[in-house]
Protein backbone atom coordinates (compact mmCIF):
# COMPACT_ATOMS: atom_id res chain seq x y z
CA UNK A 1 0.00 0.00 0.00
CA UNK A 2 2.05 3.36 -1.00
CA UNK A 3 0.75 7.39 -0.95
CA UNK A 4 2.07 9.68 -2.74
CA UNK A 5 1.48 12.50 -0.74
CA UNK A 6 1.50 16.12 -2.31
CA UNK A 7 1.25 14.59 -5.56
CA UNK A 8 1.31 17.85 -7.51
CA UNK A 9 0.33 16.53 -11.55
CA UNK A 10 1.04 13.11 -10.92
CA UNK A 11 4.12 12.42 -12.00
CA UNK A 12 5.86 10.70 -8.89
CA UNK A 13 2.71 8.81 -7.97
CA UNK A 14 3.00 7.27 -11.50
CA UNK A 15 6.25 6.30 -11.24
CA UNK A 16 5.35 4.68 -7.89
CA UNK A 17 2.77 2.35 -9.61
CA UNK A 18 5.56 1.68 -12.63
CA UNK A 19 7.98 0.26 -9.92
CA UNK A 20 5.30 -1.49 -8.02
CA UNK A 21 4.10 -3.08 -11.65
CA UNK A 22 7.63 -4.00 -12.38
CA UNK A 23 8.89 -5.84 -9.06
CA UNK A 24 5.10 -7.38 -8.30
CA UNK A 25 3.61 -7.33 -11.56
CA UNK A 26 0.72 -10.21 -11.07
CA UNK A 27 -0.52 -8.37 -7.97
CA UNK A 28 -3.03 -5.65 -7.77
CA UNK A 29 -1.79 -2.17 -6.62
CA UNK A 30 -3.04 0.64 -5.85
CA UNK A 31 -1.22 3.93 -4.59
CA UNK A 32 -3.46 6.88 -3.41
CA UNK A 33 -2.21 10.03 -4.76
CA UNK A 34 -3.51 13.46 -3.06
CA UNK A 35 -2.86 16.86 -3.21
CA UNK A 36 -4.63 20.41 -2.43
CA UNK A 37 -4.46 21.73 -5.77
CA UNK A 38 -7.55 21.20 -7.90
CA UNK A 39 -6.25 21.52 -11.22
CA UNK A 40 -3.23 19.65 -10.50
CA UNK A 41 -5.41 16.45 -9.89
CA UNK A 42 -7.33 17.60 -13.10
CA UNK A 43 -4.27 16.93 -15.10
CA UNK A 44 -3.34 14.05 -12.92
CA UNK A 45 -6.58 12.06 -13.45
CA UNK A 46 -6.78 12.85 -16.88
CA UNK A 47 -3.51 11.10 -17.33
CA UNK A 48 -1.54 14.04 -19.38
CA UNK A 49 -0.62 15.44 -21.22
CA UNK A 50 3.05 15.33 -19.64
CA UNK A 51 5.88 17.15 -21.57
CA UNK A 52 9.09 14.76 -23.15
CA UNK A 53 11.00 17.07 -20.10
CA UNK A 54 8.54 15.31 -17.57
CA UNK A 55 9.85 11.91 -18.43
CA UNK A 56 13.18 12.69 -19.31
CA UNK A 57 14.45 9.77 -16.71
CA UNK A 58 12.02 6.97 -17.51
CA UNK A 59 13.81 3.84 -19.14
CA UNK A 60 13.04 3.18 -22.81
CA UNK A 61 11.80 -0.01 -21.70
CA UNK A 62 9.12 2.01 -19.39
CA UNK A 63 8.06 4.71 -21.95
CA UNK A 64 7.14 1.60 -23.79
CA UNK A 65 5.32 -0.15 -21.50
CA UNK A 66 3.40 2.76 -19.83
CA UNK A 67 3.03 6.00 -22.34
CA UNK A 68 1.16 6.64 -24.72
CA UNK A 69 4.18 8.98 -26.58
CA UNK A 70 3.41 11.61 -29.52
CA UNK A 71 5.07 12.90 -32.50
CA UNK A 72 5.67 16.40 -30.82
CA UNK A 73 7.73 14.46 -27.30
CA UNK A 74 4.56 14.51 -24.97
CA UNK A 75 3.07 11.43 -23.31
CA UNK A 76 -0.18 10.27 -22.11
CA UNK A 77 0.10 7.76 -18.90
CA UNK A 78 -1.73 3.96 -20.32
CA UNK A 79 -5.16 3.30 -18.91
CA UNK A 80 -3.76 0.23 -17.90
CA UNK A 81 -1.28 2.36 -15.18
CA UNK A 82 -4.00 4.56 -14.63
CA UNK A 83 -6.04 2.32 -12.81
CA UNK A 84 -2.95 1.35 -10.22
CA UNK A 85 -3.87 4.86 -9.06
CA UNK A 86 -6.35 6.84 -7.12
CA UNK A 87 -6.06 10.77 -6.90
CA UNK A 88 -7.94 12.51 -4.25
CA UNK A 89 -8.44 16.30 -3.05
CA UNK A 90 -6.01 15.94 0.04
CA UNK A 91 -4.98 18.59 2.55
CA UNK A 92 -2.19 17.39 5.00
CA UNK A 93 -2.01 19.92 7.71
CA UNK A 94 -5.92 19.47 8.14
CA UNK A 95 -7.63 16.20 6.57
CA UNK A 96 -7.33 12.98 8.53
CA UNK A 97 -4.60 10.42 7.34
CA UNK A 98 -5.12 6.95 6.22
CA UNK A 99 -2.88 3.69 8.17
CA UNK A 100 -0.93 0.94 6.78
CA UNK A 101 1.07 2.13 4.37
CA UNK A 102 4.00 0.51 3.59
CA UNK A 103 5.18 3.34 1.71
CA UNK A 104 4.67 7.14 1.74
CA UNK A 105 6.75 9.48 -0.82
CA UNK A 106 6.56 12.97 0.18
CA UNK A 107 9.22 14.63 -1.59
CA UNK A 108 9.61 18.55 -1.90
CA UNK A 109 6.51 19.68 0.10
CA UNK A 110 7.34 19.48 3.52
CA UNK A 111 9.85 22.22 2.77
CA UNK A 112 7.10 24.76 2.45
CA UNK A 113 5.93 23.88 6.01
CA UNK A 114 6.40 26.05 9.10
CA UNK A 115 8.40 23.79 11.86
CA UNK A 116 5.15 23.20 14.01
CA UNK A 117 3.05 21.80 11.25
CA UNK A 118 6.48 19.67 9.89
CA UNK A 119 6.56 18.14 13.49
CA UNK A 120 2.59 17.48 12.97
CA UNK A 121 2.74 15.96 9.69
CA UNK A 122 6.00 13.76 10.49
CA UNK A 123 4.02 12.55 13.30
CA UNK A 124 0.85 11.96 10.93
CA UNK A 125 3.55 10.54 8.60
CA UNK A 126 4.67 7.80 11.00
CA UNK A 127 1.30 6.60 12.34
CA UNK A 128 0.00 5.91 8.81
CA UNK A 129 2.60 4.44 8.26
CA UNK A 130 2.54 -0.06 9.63
CA UNK A 131 6.02 -1.18 11.21
CA UNK A 132 9.00 -1.50 8.89
CA UNK A 133 7.14 1.24 6.48
CA UNK A 134 9.58 3.19 5.03
CA UNK A 135 8.72 7.49 4.53
CA UNK A 136 10.73 9.12 0.99
CA UNK A 137 10.81 12.52 1.75
CA UNK A 138 12.88 15.15 -0.53
CA UNK A 139 16.52 15.44 -0.11
CA UNK A 140 16.73 18.46 1.40
CA UNK A 141 13.43 17.52 3.91
CA UNK A 142 15.33 16.16 7.07
CA UNK A 143 13.55 14.64 10.38
CA UNK A 144 15.90 16.23 13.07
CA UNK A 145 15.05 13.57 15.53
CA UNK A 146 13.39 10.67 13.83
CA UNK A 147 13.34 8.21 17.30
CA UNK A 148 11.12 10.75 18.19
CA UNK A 149 8.16 9.56 15.67
CA UNK A 150 9.37 5.92 16.20
CA UNK A 151 11.22 6.53 12.63
CA UNK A 152 14.70 5.64 12.28
CA UNK A 153 16.84 7.26 9.37
CA UNK A 154 17.76 3.96 6.57
CA UNK A 155 19.51 6.56 4.52
CA UNK A 156 19.65 10.26 3.05
CA UNK A 157 15.90 11.10 2.83
CA UNK A 158 14.63 7.07 4.06
CA UNK A 159 12.98 6.32 7.43
CA UNK A 160 11.84 3.42 8.73
CA UNK A 161 8.99 2.93 11.36
CA UNK A 162 10.22 0.72 13.67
Amino acid sequence: KAWSAGCSIGVEAYTVAMLLDEVARYRQHTVLATDLDRSALQKARARGPYTKEEGRNLLREHRLRYLDEREDGSFWIKESLAKMVEFREHDLLQDRYEAGFDLIVCRNVVIYFTNDAKTSMFAKFAAALRPGGVLFLGGTEIIPRPADYGLRSTAVSFYQKD
